[in-house]
């Protein structure tokens, strides 16, 4: 799901930036939360994170129903 930053052409060996790392944490929290690869993969599509508040609100209403 995360993409490199950089990809060095003489041994493939991949490179992340500070963003990436970011990103890798948030996945890992999301997971915790329940959310899918497909829900996960849309939080990562909207870059300002605008709905992912909505998201987590949905998730938490879906947990407190059961």
């Amino acid at each position: 799901m995360l993409e490199p930053a950089y990809i060095n052409p003489n041994n493939n060996y991949r490179y992340y930036d500070d963003g990436s790392y970011f990103l890798a944490i948030l996945l890992v929290k999301l997971r915790r939360f329940g959310f899918t690869i497909q829900e996960m993969i849309t939080v990562m599509k909207d870059e300002s994170f605008a709905n992912l508040e909505q998201l987590l609100i949905k998730k938490e209403r879906k947990y407190k129903s059961k």
